[in-house]
């Protein structure tokens, strides 16, 4: 785990050498946080640690039904135990990237926006699809958290508007 964290650093520091030293304080501290909070995100979806929701996560079984979230809001409709958490943080999980990302690209509108977080979404899930199958069970792809994280991007993005309209 602290390898993970060197390289992360590392990486900030060959970007703030090559890219962010050109930026003013206000914008080098929003690409600092858009930049730790995306290597989050990435960390606590992707890679299952002890602290994760799921305290019993080293016991969890393979998926039974590998398609079977591939039906929107199946867990929910099946009244899964967790399912309602699992909506809500996927929602609030995405609001501060396209806040941070909207404060950081002034040019954004709603649509790039949407198909930004839809992307790194589908990128995550298509992640733990991966390691799932290779490495870890326990992670699966779920259609449900592509949409939730989309629709709290779309959150993000009207809290961004929202905040330089009061500021005007």
């Amino acid at each position: 785990m602290i390898y993970i964290f060197g390289i992360m650093l590392l990486m900030y520091f060959f970007l703030y050498a090559i890219k962010y030293r050109k930026y003013d304080k206000k914008t080098l501290v929003l690409n600092t946080l858009l930049y730790f909070y995306v290597w989050l995100i990435l960390f606590m979806t992707i890679i299952p640690l002890n602290f994760s929701l799921n305290p019993n996560w080293q016991t969890v079984e393979p998926i039974k039904y590998p398609f079977e979230n591939l039906k929107p809001y199946n867990d929910l409709l099946l009244g899964r135990k967790g399912s309602i958490i699992d909506i809500v943080l996927n929602l609030l999980m995405m609001i501060p990237f396209t806040f941070f990302y909207s404060y950081v690209n002034e040019n954004v509108n709603i649509l790039k926006i949407t198909i930004t977080t839809f992307l790194f979404s589908l990128f995550i899930e298509s992640v733990q699809l991966v390691t799932t199958i290779f490495f870890v069970y326990g992670r699966n792809f779920d259609v449900t958290d592509i949409i939730n994280n989309t629709i709290g991007g779309i959150i993000g993005y009207i809290i961004y508007k929202t905040v330089l309209y009061i500021k005007r």
